[in-house]
């Protein structure tokens, strides 16, 4: 059994040998007489006669050269697999994170939507104007006194790392308005996920950001939130 492990493996190592015709025992193929019966070894007219048309040992270096190039191929596989896995679970982790992202946003406008709400009833039904205060209507917005009813929101959003003031934009046209003035109130945009980075960042439906899938959250004139695509013709900034 040994000595049958032994062979296998000194084939498979690449080794080249020949059997004797006579002896059937293995020479060296660079030996011209067998080391054991002392035969002349003619390999042509050896395997010839013995109807064979290549060396055992080509056979079996075939043998190992196909055994090795399956080990090849399926290690291949084995690594292309495990980096498809790999790759599937960056990209649900990427997702996870962007909805945990999404919703976090809108909880900050929910919180921002109970500031502004305090905020026009303490200004009689009047809302915050973009130019509110020292720092516009985000620092009027962070330093109003609410009585510790409401927790102060936070204006950056979770997806904008890059920005420090904030990543949100004000309805130009509804700056310092009175409630019973408009009359649209659930089809109006309030503020929205925007670019401007500043504390007194306020557009007419532009300047803005789809930085949550492709689309962005949007806080509206009676206060409920959506996520839209800038597209969408629900987003809309004219008052009437």
């Amino acid at each position: 059994m040994n000595q049958t492990v032994k062979v296998r493996a000194h084939y498979c190592l690449g080794v080249d040998d020949m059997d004797c015709p006579r002896c059937g025992q293995e020479n060296q193929d660079s030996a011209r007489f067998c080391r054991h019966c002392g035969e002349a070894l003619d390999a042509a007219s050896s395997y010839a006669e013995r109807g064979n048309h290549s060396p055992p040992s080509t056979h079996r270096r075939d043998a190992c050269g196909t055994r090795w190039s399956v080990h090849r191929v399926i290690a291949l596989v084995a690594v292309v697999f495990v980096a498809v896995i790999g790759l599937t679970r960056l990209s649900t982790r990427k997702v996870a994170n962007e909805k945990g992202n999404t919703t976090l946003c809108m909880s900050q406008l929910v919180q921002m939507r109970n500031a502004l709400t305090i905020y026009s009833v303490d200004y009689d039904h009047t809302y915050v104007r973009l130019d509110s205060g020292d720092g516009g209507w985000v620092d009027a917005l962070r330093t109003h006194e609410y009585g510790g009813t409401i927790t102060v929101p936070s204006f950056l959003c979770p997806s904008a790392a890059n920005m420090t003031r904030s990543g949100y934009v004000l309805n130009i046209n509804l700056s310092g308005v009175r409630d019973i003035d408009v009359l649209n109130s659930t089809g109006i945009a309030y503020v929205w996920d925007g670019n401007l980075d500043s504390l007194s960042g306020a557009s007419d439906c532009r300047d803005v950001t789809p930085r949550h899938q492709g689309g962005m959250n949007v806080l509206f004139f009676d206060m409920h939130g959506k996520w839209l695509r800038p597209n969408d013709s629900h987003f809309n900034c004219e008052v009437k």
